[in-house]
């Protein structure tokens, strides 16, 4: 081989070289990335890096969505079926107290023992705040002017003898339009509730004005929000 066409053959592999190690620079500038899974590092390229980050944008976007769309939905839901009540008086003491403030859920579901917010028929545009203590199926008998509220009827000789159930509440009646709405009835009609103040000594309930009608009834009584050290369900 002459000398001019080994120095061709010399700078063909040179640059041959030269080309590669401009590859593998290359490759070497696009690892930008490093992430580690276990003990195995895992390299990932600008392209793969850019496509990771679009992946974590997108979910993020998806979970802020799903958030505020539970927000909004729970928002939405509390002005529909909820209302805020406030105290005014003591009947209900010790369980509420004066100025305290209620979140009522609105539904005509009323158990025995809950704590319901409504409007008198005595008294428009009056909201009292009462516990449920007769729900209908409940006897309800008239006995020295005293209301006998029991799950069983109770004749006058027992009554003449205090042998009456454990479960019985009696109550002294405050007004005569209540005995004459009690006298006429036996049992607590459907759709009827009997209602009392905590505070039986200061309070207007049923030994007043006679039952409740569920048309009448605003809501339960969910929570007090005010005062603050005071926060909490209300039973």
């Amino acid at each position: 081989m002459t000398e001019k066409k080994l120095r061709r053959v010399n700078q063909s592999r040179a640059a041959t070289k030269s080309s590669g190690k401009k590859r593998s620079r290359k490759r070497e500038n696009e690892h930008s990335a490093f992430f580690v899974s276990g003990k195995k590092l895992i390299r990932l390229t600008k392209r793969q890096k850019r496509t990771w980050k679009r992946r974590v944008h997108l979910m993020t976007v998806i979970v802020e969505y799903t958030l505020f769309s539970i927000f909004v939905t729970w928002c939405c839901w509390m002005l529909v079926n909820t209302n805020a009540h406030f105290v005014d008086g003591d009947s209900m003491s010790p369980t509420l107290s004066d100025k305290d403030r209620l979140l009522i859920r609105k539904t005509t579901n009323i158990q025995r023992y809950d704590l319901i917010t409504f409007e008198p028929a005595d008294e428009k545009d009056t909201s009292y705040i009462k516990r449920v203590i007769g729900i209908a199926g409940d006897n309800v008998q008239i006995y020295d002017e005293r209301l006998v509220v029991s799950l069983t009827d109770i004749s006058e000789e027992e009554w003449s003898e205090r042998n009456i159930p454990d479960s019985t509440i009696v109550l002294e009646i405050q007004e005569q339009n209540a005995i004459r709405t009690f006298q006429n009835l036996k049992e607590i009609p459907a759709n009827y509730y009997l209602v009392v103040g905590d505070n039986r000594e200061n309070s207007r309930d049923s030994r007043a004005f006679g039952l409740v009608h569920e048309n009448q009834i605003e809501g339960v009584v969910l929570l007090r929000f005010a005062p603050f050290q005071r926060f909490g369900i209300v039973h």
